[in-house]
């Protein structure tokens, strides 16, 4: 959760924001006008965007003493932009800021000291930095503090010291203050759950738009948990943290349209926010897109997109798909016929436990298919896959036991695997088993 970064530039806002009154106070008033001219030119606000023009500016603000031009000359050094990358440069400008009491420059120099950026890591000297920003109600280095207690990576655990900082930081504009704040009231850590605080903190980060305190307030209100449940409510919040870049809030609210969940059903809704949750990275949005148009589901069957989004979900890590993909590879839906990738497929799953991948990778070895026949091997796999509870893997083995495959005939056995079967509500499992149970 630590998120301790270089504090980027911040317009001040002391004269209309136009970029002829700038340059009129950067030439004619004060050094405050060439920082905030080369803010602009460092954003491309206004202006076509040029580091060096924005270096020449903040050199010149910093020269007339204004501490914001050192401290940004010092960012422009830590990344080479306008200037080649020199850290001790940007020590010694962040230095000159925070001597001067520029809690921006205060900060940035704890972050140098906090991660032995440039000087020797010393957490003391970063800590009694940070401390000088927070209190200048500089809020992220409130947060940074707020961090260091609360996690007791750095400092001595201590749970009041963290909520004193975290609220701080929250109150100032940290929003991940106050995510944070929720968190501790939420799961109970160093204070004493209390969900009604919880919220409010969840709250504020989510008027915020921070997308995990958005999120995490839809779970809240989706559970009922401290509140009434309020599916509306759960709605319009997975879908501001889905708005805020949160790709698990576009899944949850495509699953609430899929399922009708509180809300009114809606597949093409559910379609799209899937997308939005596949398209941000979230590999079982993807996987959810490939069921829909593999089983025609509000839409017509169509393999190649099937195929697509089962590929994207298992190259985005979820390796369930595993199975289902080797299928339409053995198959070749969707996709060239190719048993070499299918079986790689089974097997993956298969390593990883899933007995479904056992099951058809012992499928291939039964029948010869793209491998040689091997009964043995296939016995070995409907084994691992009814151990994985595999209802199909239990039918297998009891096939194997009724006609002696790779094994002696032995029916006693073949009924104990059927009955298995059974239990894992496989149908012809229980038809099996209650014709050798009646012999």
């Amino acid at each position: 959760m630590i998120k301790i970064l270089l504090a980027g530039v911040l317009t001040l806002g002391l004269y209309a924001d136009t970029l002829e009154n700038h340059q009129y106070h950067c030439t004619h008033a004060t050094t405050t006008g060439c920082y905030d001219l080369g803010l602009k030119y460092e954003l491309g606000t206004g202006v076509e965007k040029d580091f060096e023009k924005a270096v020449e500016l903040y050199r010149k603000s910093c020269d007339g003493g204004d501490m914001y031009g050192c401290s940004a000359l010092g960012i422009m050094y830590t990344y080479g932009k306008g200037v080649e990358k020199d850290i001790p440069k940007a020590t010694k400008f962040f230095t000159q800021a925070c001597d001067a009491k520029n809690s921006r420059g205060c900060y940035n120099l704890a972050v140098f000291y906090d991660e032995g950026k440039g000087v020797e890591k010393n957490f003391a000297m970063a800590e009694k930095l940070y401390n000088i920003a927070c209190d200048d109600n500089y809020a992220v280095g409130c947060y940074n503090l707020g961090v260091s207690y609360d996690k007791g990576t750095k400092v001595a655990k201590d749970a009041t010291k963290a909520v004193a900082f975290y609220t701080k930081a929250c109150e100032h504009g940290e929003n991940k203050g106050c995510f944070n704040l929720a968190l501790m009231y939420d799961d109970a850590e160093g204070v004493k759950q209390d969900l009604a605080k919880a919220i409010k903190w969840y709250e504020k980060a989510c008027n915020a738009e921070d997308k995990e305190g958005c999120f995490n307030l839809a779970l809240i209100y989706e559970g009922g948990r401290g509140i009434k449940k309020d599916p509306t409510k759960t709605s319009v919040l997975y879908g501001k943290a889905c708005k805020s870049g949160f790709a698990k809030g576009c899944f949850n609210l495509a699953l609430m349209y899929d399922n009708g969940l509180g809300i009114p059903k809606n597949a093409t809704k559910a379609r799209e926010f899937y997308v939005k949750a596949c398209d941000k990275g979230y590999a079982i949005g993807c996987f959810n897109l490939g069921y829909i148009y593999d089983n025609g589901e509000n839409v017509k069957h169509d393999p190649d997109k099937a195929f697509a989004y089962y590929k994207k979900a298992y190259e985005g890590g979820y390796l369930e798909v595993c199975s289902t993909l080797g299928a339409m590879y053995q198959n070749g839906e969707g996709v060239q016929q190719d048993i070499h990738k299918a079986k790689e497929l089974y097997k993956k799953d298969c390593d990883a436990k899933n007995g479904l991948g056992c099951f058809n990778l012992g499928l291939l070895y039964s029948y010869g298919t793209g491998v040689e026949k091997n009964l043995l091997t296939a016995k070995n796999l409907y084994l691992k896959a009814c151990e994985l509870k595999n209802a199909m893997g239990c039918f297998n083995m009891g096939i194997v036991y009724t006609y002696g495959q790779a094994v002696p005939k032995d029916l006693q056995k073949a009924k104990e695997f059927f009955k298995k079967a059974c239990e894992g509500q496989y149908a012809d499992g229980c038809k099996n088993y209650e014709a050798l149970d009646k012999r």
